[in-house]
């Protein structure tokens, strides 16, 4: 109570109070128990003085959040904002949120979606303690499969890398399990032209055993004191062969492939022997002698009729080998003997005879290299022998088989604007080459046909649509490359037929049983982009996709998957992304790196070769390994042949869960 009006009684009265502190009765949150404010000219704690006027408590350089500071905790000088968040539960930086992705003492989780306890080093998370499914370990190679991981048990021979160390184990069964006549020595090349003995001599084996063999451990040796025993992995599948010899190198051996150098063993020009064990079981020997008769120049092969370790024992099984390799020597290291007694001008059995015996392959060893083969430009072979590989130019069509086009959508019955305005079909290039399509012919089984004049370029796993009308103002917006006027579309059953002149490329003929709507293309399923598949109706779907005012179809782009629906698309899932994270440097007249991510950047990274990585696409439907935009953002760009930083530059990388949604987004298709 106030100290000028006691009263006196043997209890409090109503309204009073047994002490007479209170400095100001009038105002109740001024009291000795009151907390003081300082600075503020009153005495809320009734001491007899206002309180000090120091809002930082701790000495951290921040105010008292209760005093209208920014410190969250003016009682320790550590925690401030912009102090260094660290793994600790607190609110170190004063954010708002303790510890998180800010921490400087955060460790990096990988996504583990199949369980195993190993993460995607493509799927990475920031934060003091892993997040349900991430773990720490990044070493799994293929996180969709829970029994695949480092240290799984490896299946061998089934085309797995369980265990992720980069390979499948091998089937192949030890040398040691191997018995008598489970290997044959088949060919000798004992006395070589045109390179020193050292150089060019090499012994070949056939695998006779049925089993595949690793030859590590195989002894090699003669009656005398030459031998040598193959160290490492051998391979060698069943009925398949092996060369051992002094020398691999072909280009000091004249040509003779050789997969294992020995170095430290000789065949006598005269006699001598050559005996295979296994360390415990002599598998075959040769023995010759001077009536052997040794060619310089020509190994001696075995028959072929004679492909066993007692055969081989008789001269009268071997001859001097017919087919040339190298500069002068004769003889198959690697493969099948000829039998005995013929001469075999053409090795390779393509039909043309070997130029080094009149005739004019110019590698008679490889029956796709021969003067009527098809060229491969660019890739260092001369596959038709006219003496050089072709550029990778573009190529004519008169290169092409059938199936190096595929038919993938056809709108038969558009909407909107009349059939004669809007019909288009469309043609991918499988190829794998460039090309020109000057020349082609397209005909039904009717009197309906065309031929392509003048270039027409489109490049290997690329689109071109073929239309009766390109005007995009009256066919309803449908992007058509060549504009044809005398080949129409017919809406119940008809035909389309790609000719070079010689070969139907490939074809596609519907009937009634092909179901036509209005305003909708059929398009081929992804999946089954081939000439064979596309003969099936199964295979083709009306589009999904909008083009127009009232059509559907992806007309010179990649088709949508027939399955029918999609965990995300891009306009609906992906387009965020971008607008949320890429646009403020992938938008405008002068976008980064010339790509423009804004409003649907789908038309600008689907099937569209990037400026960085020319050869590869900036999104490659359904294969995130050859989509280099998925590289940028995983910053992996290196490790295709890209440079620059990671996407999005001088920014957070992308979290998880976005992550997520992309490379699923990509793996089902890239669905617009």
């Amino acid at each position: 109570g106030a100290a000028g009006r006691p009263v006196t009684a043997c209890t409090a009265p109503s309204g009073t109070a047994d002490n007479d502190e209170d400095c100001d009765d009038t105002d109740a949150s001024i009291n000795p128990a009151a907390a003081d404010i300082p600075a503020d000219g009153i005495d809320q704690n009734c001491d007899g003085s206002d309180g000090t006027s120091t809002t930082d408590l701790d000495g951290d350089g921040y105010d008292d959040v209760a005093l209208g500071g920014t410190d969250c905790d003016d009682s320790d000088a550590t925690i401030f904002p912009g102090a260094s968040e660290v793994c600790d539960g607190v609110d170190n930086d004063c954010d708002g949120t303790a510890d998180g992705s800010a921490a400087v003492d955060a460790t990096e989780f990988f996504a583990d979606s199949d369980g195993d306890g190993y993460g995607d080093a493509l799927s990475m998370v920031t934060d003091c303690s892993a997040p349900s499914g991430y773990v720490a370990d990044d070493s799994d190679c293929d996180d969709t499969d829970a029994t695949i991981f480092p240290g799984a048990p490896e299946v061998p021979g089934d085309g797995i890398d369980q265990d992720c160390d980069g390979a499948d184990a091998s089937t192949a069964v030890p040398v040691t399990a191997l018995g008598a006549g489970d290997l044959v020595i088949s060919e000798l090349h004992i006395n070589p032209a045109s390179v020193a003995d050292t150089a060019g001599e090499w012994i070949e084996i056939y695998n006779a055993s049925g089993l595949d063999v690793d030859l590590d451990g195989l002894e090699l040796y003669d009656l005398g004191s030459d031998s040598v025993t193959v160290s490492g992995t051998l391979e060698v599948a069943a009925g398949g062969y092996v060369v051992l010899g002094r020398n691999a190198d072909t280009g000091t051996n004249d040509g003779a492939a050789v997969d294992y150098e020995y170095g430290s063993f000789t065949l006598a020009n005269s006699g001598d022997q050559v005996v295979l064990n296994n360390g415990t079981t002599d598998l075959d020997e040769v023995i010759y002698d001077s009536s052997w008769t040794i060619s310089s120049g020509y190994a001696l092969q075995l028959d072929s009729g004679s492909l066993d370790a007692t055969s081989n024992d008789d001269v009268a099984n071997w001859c001097d080998a017919t087919a040339a390799y190298g500069a002068a020597n004769y003889g198959t290291p690697g493969a099948a003997n000829d039998p005995c007694g013929t001469v075999t001008t053409d090795a390779d059995g393509d039909g043309y005879d070997d130029t080094a015996l009149g005739g004019d392959d110019c590698d008679d060893s490889d029956s796709s290299i021969n003067p009527g083969a098809t060229e491969i430009c660019g890739d260092g072979i001369d596959q038709d022998c006219d003496g050089v590989d072709e550029s990778c130019s573009t190529m004519p069509i008169s290169v092409l088989v059938a199936g190096d086009l595929v038919i993938t959508e056809l709108h038969i019955n558009p909407a909107v604007v009349a059939d004669t305005s809007g019909e288009w079909f469309e043609v991918y290039n499988a190829s794998g080459v460039d090309l020109d399509l000057d020349g082609l012919e397209v005909y039904d089984l009717g009197t309906n046909s065309f031929t392509v004049s003048g270039t027409l370029e489109v490049a290997a796993g690329d689109y071109v649509v073929f239309g009766n009308n390109a005007d995009t103002g009256t066919n309803d917006g449908a992007a058509v490359d060549y504009e044809y006027s005398s080949f129409t579309l017919s809406n119940s059953d008809d035909e389309i037929v790609l000719s070079n002149g010689t070969t139907d490329i490939d074809d596609v003929i519907y009937d009634a049983s092909w179901t036509i709507n209005a305003g909708y293309a059929l398009q081929l399923d992804p999946a089954a982009t081939d000439a064979v598949s596309n003969d099936d109706v199964a295979n083709f779907c009306d589009a999904t996709a909008a083009y127009g005012t009232d059509n559907y179809g992806t007309p010179g782009a990649a088709n949508d998957s027939c399955g029918g629906s999609y965990t995300y698309t891009h306009d609906t899932d992906v387009q965020p992304i971008w607008d949320a994270n890429c646009t403020s440097c992938h938008s405008g007249s002068s976008p980064s790196a010339g790509l423009d991510l804004s409003s649907s950047a789908y038309s600008a990274i689907v099937d569209v070769a990037s400026g960085d990585v020319p050869s590869m696409d900036y999104i490659e439907p359904s294969d995130d390994a050859n989509s280099y935009l998925w590289h940028k953002l995983s910053d992996t760009q290196a490790s295709v042949g890209g440079s620059g930083q990671q996407m999005p530059r001088g920014a957070s990388p992308l979290g998880a869960a976005d992550m997520a949604l992309i490379e699923t987004w990509i793996a089902e298709g890239a669905p617009n």
